[in-house]
């Protein structure tokens, strides 16, 4: 009986410690994040929409399709292992084709106006700030 809640616990245990790695990488991307939104901030129309090629040319490389599909694998694995739904699976679920349609969404991200700087819609608060 004894064994059951030393498992228990060593199993919450290890979930709370990977809970913890994952929670200081989201931190890191989170901050790795803000300094390349800065950059691309001032960064020209011309060099974004050449990193978002570049991006789309790297998806359908294919060592790295096979790279995607690997890693994707493990990601459906422990999706199945969390027992998350079929259709979450299915959206998890990378294959070429899905992949080729990635990248062709980001080549359409690249052909659309640059929105960085533009001002949607504005106005006046009552203290006189625009």
């Amino acid at each position: 009986m004894t064994s059951g809640i030393a498992e228990k616990f060593m199993a919450d245990e290890e979930l709370l410690t990977r809970s913890l790695e994952y929670a200081e990488r989201a931190q890191k991307i989170g901050s790795d994040a803000r300094i390349a939104f800065r950059e691309i901030r001032r960064s020209s129309t011309a060099l974004r929409n050449q990193a978002l090629k570049n991006v789309a040319e790297a998806l359908v490389h294919p060592e790295n399709i096979i790279k995607i599909l690997k890693a994707n694998e493990k990601d459906l694995k422990a999706a199945r292992a969390a027992e998350m739904s079929p259709a979450m699976q299915d959206r998890l679920t990378l294959d070429e084709k899905r992949i080729h349609g990635i990248a062709g969404a980001v080549m359409e991200i690249a052909a659309f106006p640059d929105p960085v700087g533009e001002i949607i819609s504005g106005g006046v608060l009552v203290n006189g700030i625009e």
